[in-house]
C-alpha cells in the first residue's frame, strides 16, 4: 500500500489513506478491501493500480460487509448504514423473535447493581455474548444504545438476572426500531456540536458517575429509511 501512495492511519492499522489532488481511502479486513474515492475515474485507476499488486475479483458497489447494510442513494446522494439483518440474527440466536417491543432501551425504574440479593445468578457466557454483540451494534450503527449497553456490560463477570431482563431489553427495543438506520450525506456549512453530561454517582455500588458525549452533526441523520430494509 506504501509503494503505491498510500499511508497507515494511527486511528486504524487497517485503514490506509492517499491525500493528494484527491483524497483516497481503503479499508482491509482479512481479504476484503473497501475503496473510498471522490470520482468513479480515480475508483477505476485505484481498482487497476491494486490489481497490478494483488490477485482481486471486483464485487461492485458496496452493500454488505461485517454485518453492516450499505444502501448508496444516488437520488438523494447519500448513504445509508443499517444492521437490521444483523438484528434478526441477534433475535433468533437469543430466542427473542417473538419478544414483545419496547419503546426505550433501558427502563429509568430500574437501577442495576451488582447483587441486589434477590436475583440468581445466569450463565455468564451467553451474557458476555449478547452484551458483545450489542456492543458491535452500537459502535457501528445504533449509538442510541450506547448509554444502556455500557450499563449492563459492567455485569460480565458476575451477571444475575436482573441484568439479563436489561439486556433483553435492549434486545426488545432493537427488534421495534431495526428500520433506523444512518444516513451520511455532504453539507456545505456542517458545524459539529458536543454535548457532555453525567449522572452524578448515581452507581449503586462504588457511588461512580457515569459520564456521556453526544455529537450532533448536520450531515449525520439517525432516521428511518426513505425506502424499506431488506
Amino acid at each position: 500500500m506504501e509503494s503505491i501512495g498510500f499511508r497507515q492511519t494511527t486511528a486504524d492499522p487497517c485503514v490506509y489513506v492517499r491525500n493528494g489532488n484527491t483524497t483516497a481511502i481503503v479499508a482491509v479486513y482479512v481479504d476484503d478491501l473497501i475503496l473510498i474515492t471522490e470520482t468513479p475515474e480515480e475508483m477505476e485507476k485505484l481498482k487497476s493500480m491494486l490489481a497490478a499488486q494483488f490477485k482481486m475479483k471486483d464485487m461492485g458497489k458496496l452493500h454488505y460487509c461485517l454485518g453492516v447494510t450499505v444502501e448508496q442513494d444516488e437520488q438523494q446522494k447519500c448513504v445509508w448504514i443499517h444492521q437490521k439483518q444483523y438484528i434478526l440474527n441477534m433475535l433468533k440466536r437469543y430466542g427473542l423473535l417473538e419478544a414483545k417491543t419496547v419503546s426505550t432501551p433501558t427502563d429509568l425504574n430500574v437501577r442495576l447493581q451488582k447483587n441486589d440479593g434477590v436475583s440468581n445468578p445466569v450463565n455468564p457466557i451467553q451474557y458476555q455474548s449478547t452484551v458483545g454483540s450489542l456492543l458491535y451494534t452500537a459502535i457501528t450503527t445504533r449509538p442510541d444504545i450506547a448509554q444502556a449497553v455500557g450499563i449492563v456490560s459492567k455485569f460480565n463477570s458476575m451477571p444475575n438476572e436482573a441484568h439479563m431482563t436489561a439486556v433483553k431489553r435492549i434486545l426488545r427495543y432493537l427488534k421495534g426500531t431495526m428500520n433506523l438506520a444512518l444516513k451520511y450525506q455532504q453539507s456545505e456549512n456542517g458545524v459539529l456540536i458536543g454535548y457532555s453530561d453525567a449522572d452524578w454517582a448515581n452507581d449503586p455500588d462504588d457511588r461512580h458517575s457515569t459520564g456521556w458525549l453526544k455529537i450532533k452533526y448536520p450531515t449525520t441523520q439517525y432516521t428511518i429509511s426513505p425506502q424499506p430494509v431488506v
